[in-house]
């Protein structure tokens, strides 16, 4: 007989288990699911941390219109679902600081998603309502309001 340990009689039953599965495929994609919901949940803590700073920043209210940070994921998420359009896969560069989103409402329907407004290096990069279409000129002059009011400001206080 072979009295040779082979190191699993050294290890605990978890470890066993998650080292030597017994279903390989299965246990690959419950790992890669857990590390999807870790990633998300960091991703969605930065995005509420950086709301107040954001909002302080960015907020503006005019003509009928408010501009307002997201509070989270989530919400990124639906806006996108809500007008048909791809915002929801920005979460990440989001959280990574690599881009800002933010949303244009009605003020009677602060909730209700209307435009999408991405920046990226300080400026509008775009713009984008229901079905991925351009904002209409309406939106179009409060956003250009906003950026004279609020955000070349925000830049230059930054800048500062």
């Amino acid at each position: 007989t072979n009295n040779q340990l082979t190191g699993r009689e050294l290890m605990t039953p978890d470890e066993v288990r998650i080292l030597f599965p017994h279903d390989l495929p299965q246990a690959h994609h419950a790992a890669n699911e857990e590390t999807d919901k870790r990633t998300a949940e960091a991703h969605n803590r930065r995005i509420m941390e950086d709301f107040e700073k954001l909002q302080q920043r960015y907020h503006y209210q005019n003509d009928g219109l408010l501009i307002t940070a997201p509070h989270c994921a989530d919400e990124i998420v639906a806006e996108g679902q809500k007008l048909h359009h791809c915002v929801g896969r920005y979460v990440k560069d989001v959280a990574c600081g690599k881009c800002i989103i933010l949303f244009v409402r009605e003020e009677e329907h602060p909730d209700e998603p209307y435009c999408t407004v991405e920046l990226k290096d300080g400026d509008v990069y775009q713009t984008r309502i229901h079905h991925n279409q351009e904002p209409p000129e309406k939106v179009l002059r409060f956003i250009d309001r906003w950026k004279n009011k609020v955000l070349y400001i925000a830049a230059a206080h930054k800048a500062a």
